[in-house]
């Protein structure tokens, strides 16, 4: 938690109603960037329970070294309760903290979401019209990464960081003969497949039949076990009263040869529909692009229908984790109903996504009890940090047959 006695580095100034998921995603990102090179504050998730927001937050601004403006489309025209902008008002947090850092001549960056325009002189109140005059930068989601290293090679130019905390991870590799454990762990490697090519290695690798016993081979055989994983996952039931059911990853099914009868029955190509969602930003989620997403509240929801108003048969749904973060999607609940698209909906189940990413194949996949609906409605419920800060869901699919 911050304390008043904390040095913070960096400083990201935003509206919970305007930038709150690019915010949290960002902060995440800059956290494990720095590590504990740069104290990063963030008033959703550092203020302590009891601390005086005002007196911390300036305080914050007051000792900081860099801060970041989140701007988005609602940025300059968000109205208080006295229905007046609360930009203007004196008392307006961003305000404050936006003028009180201006003042004091650090380094403010104005970052613009998701095409937000950057704001003009006449829209902003006297002690905030140097903002216009600063270089702003743009983040996207389909840019996220590009956009938000351009930033980070900004902060640590200003705070006189050369390498992160993370950037062991993302040096130039060292030369083989300089890994002494590489050495060691290749002349094992090749002492053990020279046995093995000679006959004195007779154990057999998981799902590979073993020849001193036919009937070993038999049990092992590969088609054998690519049945009973094919049948542990398509069929497992998904009731609603099994909560918090693991998403299990695609890559576990060994062997498993793709049905060409079953396709994704969100994407627009097969006949997929959003009819009635919470936000657009679910139009992101099931546009076939990877590197989109959108970012939701807690009871989002969104309800697809299918090609043709036909009763497909569900099998499963995917959800695409990129790498660990607070922000991804955690737990969510699946619905179905052959009614209407706001008529009574069944659970099938709430389950949960594994936070982090699975090499092979970052589609986490929850396996459906083969039911046919004519409609799917996805209930969002929590983060992988259950904080209020809104998730990120990446692309979506719900892989089924339509004959």
């Amino acid at each position: 938690m911050f304390s008043t006695k904390e040095r913070i580095n960096i400083f990201i100034s935003y509206r919970r109603s305007d930038t709150v998921g690019h915010t949290g995603r960002l902060y995440d990102r800059l956290n494990h960037h720095f590590g504990r090179q740069a104290k990063v504050f963030m008033d959703l998730d550092t203020l302590a329970p009891g601390e005086d927001a005002v007196t911390s937050i300036e305080t914050a601004v007051g000792s900081c070294n860099a801060l970041i403006v989140m701007i988005g489309d609602q940025w300059v025209s968000v109205k208080g309760a006295d229905g007046n902008l609360r930009l203007h008002n004196p008392d307006d947090y961003v305000r404050k903290e936006v003028a009180v850092a201006l003042k004091r001549n650090i380094l403010v960056i104005p970052v613009l979401v998701e095409g937000a325009p950057m704001p003009q002189t006449k829209d902003l109140p006297p002690d905030l019209a140097k903002l216009v005059r600063l270089n702003a930068l743009e983040i996207s989601d389909g840019r996220w990464e590009h956009d938000t290293r351009r930033l980070v090679e900004r902060l640590e130019q200003e705070l006189g960081v050369r390498k992160s905390a993370t950037a062991s991870q993302t040096d130039s590799p060292r030369p083989i003969w300089k890994k002494p454990l590489a050495i060691g762990t290749a002349v094992l490697v090749l002492f053990s497949l020279a046995l093995l090519g000679k006959g004195l290695l007779r154990s057999a690798s998981p799902g590979v039949s073993a020849p001193s016993s036919p009937a070993a081979g038999k049990a092992a055989s590969p088609d054998n076990a690519a049945g009973k994983s094919q049948t542990a996952i398509t069929s497992q039931p998904a009731s609603s009263d099994e909560s918090n059911a693991a998403a299990i990853p695609t890559n576990s099914v060994p062997n498993l040869q793709p049905d060409p009868k079953v396709i994704n029955l969100l994407a627009a190509e097969n006949g997929g529909r959003l009819l009635i969602a919470s936000t657009d930003r679910w139009k992101n989620t099931v546009d076939g692009k990877e590197g989109n997403s959108g970012y939701f509240d807690r009871a989002a929801f969104a309800v697809f229908g299918f090609k043709e108003e036909k009763l497909p048969t569900l099998e499963s749904f995917a959800v695409y984790v990129p790498g660990t973060s607070g922000t991804n999607l955690k737990d969510f609940e699946l619905l179905v109903s052959n009614e209407s698209p706001d008529g009574k909906f069944e659970s099938l189940g709430k389950f949960q996504l594994k936070n982090y990413r699975v090499v092979e194949d970052p589609f986490q996949k929850i396996a459906l009890p083969n039911v046919k609906a004519r409609y799917l409605k996805i209930v969002i419920l929590s983060n992988q940090e259950g904080s209020t800060v809104a998730p990120y869901i990446y692309e979506m699919r719900l892989l089924g047959r339509l004959d």
